[in-house]
This record gives structure tokens, C-alpha cells and sequence, in this order.
């Protein structure tokens, strides 16, 4: 059975074979508990992970200690958003909360923001974004309050591709005395980024999604938050449990080589998204590429075709969809509905996301097979 074309790079990486080897002789040979610190293999697990965690600080532009490990970003994002809520009522249990998110995050942002409105009395605000899917800074000032403790606000968005302006927000919440977390999922790795230069408080990114493992990632702290796992007091007391520390090695090793290929894969992506384009162009295909055209990550094109009919499951072609309805559940994207998509049009909006492996033959071969299923003479003229 022959595979689908991969472009749904957004949403898994392959582990890379260097990757794979730096983690191997942690499964069997070097299985050590890194709190036991009585004997050899305890200490050889506590010297790699410390080593990896210097490893990923230095990479990141933080300090050793701001680095925390987790599962991965969907465990961050609801540790910051719970952790600094129980960290601040611990201090003073009536004071009023409010935090400011977008209406474009993560659903592991807004479905906890969800839960701490109903459950834990914490007032929330969505900063609105423009027709490009980024949240600007005079909205932002407008939502403040006196009472507006955090703010947490996606680097990259990982539908769209649209950056932020994280380096201006975070800035303007060090200057208002409030708490700022980033989900960099889509950041890390894939476009420049040096914490050393930006008053980030909070930063969440996965493993998974820069040729790492799956099921580790970490949480680069800088302000205090309650524990999210108690136990035997591993991660400076903040999240117990017996290190992962194949995932870990795995982890800063993916970093690293994501960091030494950064610069090519820019220009790489930005070469292929050039091309892409073009080629639909000159097929006088119509259709409209989501986000914004220049401050936009470029391993992410997310495209309209209006007035096609695709498929919800595009044979040979492995790509991230704006709707769809599986196993009988419909679901739409709150991404496109909130830089104003129609109903209509997420139906027949993609995702394509590059990654490392992706070749020029992929490309024709994937636009090929996406022609075959856009009727031309309904699609007579060109939107970009």
C-alpha cells in the first residue's frame, strides 16, 4: 500500500535517526532513576538530564533552572494557566483574576480558560484578531484591567502560520506588572527565537513537532507557580515523577539539530511556498492563502479554494483540513472563524505544513493530486 504524501507536519515530525541513537542507550544500558543518587546509574541519569537541560537552556537564550520538563505543550499550557491561578489565590484567595488570551489558541488554552471561568470564579477576555489572524497591541491595551494578572498569547499560530508580535507584547506586560505565557509550539525550532532578548515569563513547546519523541517537551518558567504533580519533589519540586530521560536526550538533541538547520529550512520553505503558489496561479485555480502575507512562519500555508468540492479525506494527500466530519462528529476550525472563513470555506481549506524531509517532487506530485479534485471552470480567477 503506497503512503499518503506527508504535508501535515504541524501535527507530528518523524524522529530523526540522530535523534533515535542519542536516545537508545537510555532504554537499556543507561536505564538509571535520576533520583537515585546513591549509585552510578542514578547519577549517570541525573548528569544527562541536568546536561540536556543546559543543553536546551543555551539553545533557547534562558537559564538552567527555568527549564522544566514535561509531556509536552498541552500539559504546559494548562500547568501555567492553573499553576499561576493557585499560586496567586494561595496569597490572597479573594482577590479578583483576569486574564487575556485570543480567541485563536490552542484548544488546550481555551478549554482550560473555560474551566477556570466556570469552576474558579477567573474572569477571562479574548483580545480580538485581525483578517490576518494576529492579535495587535492597542486591542491588547484596551482589555487590560487593574486586576489583569496573566496573559497568554500563541507565538506562532499553528494553523495559519501568523506570528505574533511577542517581543512587543511581552514588553508591554513587563511594563503593566503582568504575568505573560507563550505557547511556542510552532515557534521553536522552526523561526528565530532568543528568550535572552524577550521578557517572556512563560514558554510551552513539544518534542513531537521538531523531529523529538512524542510525550516530552518542556516549560521554560521565570516566575513562581504551585506544583503541578506532587510526589518525590523531581523538577525543583514542581513536577514529581521519575524523569523520561530517553525523551529528554531525545529533546535536546531534536533542538539542537533544529537550531543548526534553521537558516536553510527558511529559506527552504520559503522557496517551496514561492513555488506552490505560483504553480496554482498559473493553473488559474482561485483561491485565498490565510494569514499574514510577510509575518507569517514559513512551514504553515493554509489555503481556501471557494467553490470547490473536496473531499474530507483527500486520497494520497496527508493534510490537515478546517473541517470535517469524522466518525459521525463535525467539526470546524475557530481559527478561520475568527479571521472570518465561512462555514462554506473551512469545508474546502487546507493545511499544508513542510517539513525537513519535504522534497520539490512532493510538491508537483501533491499539486497534481489536489487539481485533480478543484474544477476549473468554477474557479476562473486568481486571489492571493
Amino acid at each position: 500500500m503506497q503512503k499518503d504524501l506527508y504535508f501535515d507536519y504541524c501535527a507530528t515530525t518523524p524522529v530523526r535517526p540522530e535523534v533515535l541513537q542519542a536516545m537508545l542507550p537510555y532504554f537499556q544500558d543507561q536505564f538509571g532513576n535520576s533520583m537515585s543518587l546513591t549509585h552510578s546509574y542514578g547519577q549517570e541519569a541525573h548528569k544527562v538530564a541536568e546536561a540536556s537541560r543546559k543543553q536546551i537552556a543555551e539553545l533557547l537564550g534562558c537559564q538552567q533552572k527555568e527549564v522544566i520538563f514535561t509531556s509536552g505543550a498541552t500539559e504546559a499550557n494548562n500547568w501555567v494557566l492553573q499553576g499561576v491561578i493557585t499560586h496567586l489565590r494561595q496569597s490572597n484567595s479573594l482577590e479578583p483574576i483576569h486574564i487575556i488570551s485570543s480567541p485563536v489558541e490552542h484548544n488546550s488554552i481555551l478549554k482550560c480558560l473555560d474551566y477556570l471561568k466556570k469552576h474558579l470564579q477567573v474572569e477571562v477576555d479574548f483580545a480580538p484578531v485581525n483578517s490576518y489572524g494576529q492579535v495587535e497591541i492597542d486591542q491588547i491595551k484596551t482589555l487590560i484591567k487593574p486586576h489583569t494578572k496573566l496573559m497568554s498569547l500563541m507565538w506562532v499560530n499553528n494553523e495559519i502560520g501568523t506570528i505574533n508580535p511577542i517581543r512587543e507584547i511581552a514588553s508591554l506586560c513587563q511594563e503593566k506588572g503582568i504575568l505573560f505565557h507563550t505557547d511556542a509550539t510552532q515557534a521553536v525550532g522552526k523561526i528565530p527565537l532568543n528568550l535572552s532578548e524577550v521578557p517572556v515569563d512563560f514558554l510551552s513547546f513539544s518534542g513531537h513537532k521538531i523531529y523529538g519523541p512524542k510525550g516530552i517537551g518542556a516549560l521554560i518558567t521565570r516566575k513562581k507557580l504551585s506544583p503541578l504533580i506532587f510526589g518525590g519533589g523531581h523538577e525543583f519540586g514542581l513536577r514529581s515523577g521519575t524523569l523520561n530521560i530517553p525523551g529528554i536526550v531525545g529533546l535536546a538533541t531534536a533542538l539542537e539539530i533544529s537550531q543548526q538547520e534553521l537558516s536553510n529550512n527558511l529559506r527552504k520553505f520559503e522557496k517551496f511556498r514561492e513555488i506552490l503558489l505560483r504553480k496554482l496561479e498559473n493553473s488559474q485555480i482561485k483561491f485565498h492563502l490565510n494569514g499574514h502575507p510577510s509575518e507569517r512562519a514559513p512551514h504553515v500555508l493554509s489555503l481556501t479554494f471557494s467553490g470547490a468540492n473536496l473531499p474530507t479525506v483527500i486520497p494520497g494527500l496527508a493534510v490537515s483540513r478546517g473541517s470535517a466530519c469524522l466518525s459521525g462528529c463535525a467539526s470546524q476550525s475557530h481559527v478561520l472563524k475568527a479571521i472570518g472563513v465561512s462555514f462554506a470555506d473551512m469545508a474546502n481549506t487546507i493545511r499544508f505544513s513542510l517539513g525537513s524531509p519535504t522534497s520539490p517532487e512532493d510538491l508537483e506530485m501533491a499539486l497534481g493530486i489536489l487539481t485533480k479534485h478543484l474544477t476549473k471552470d468554477i474557479n476562473p480567477r486568481v486571489e492571493t
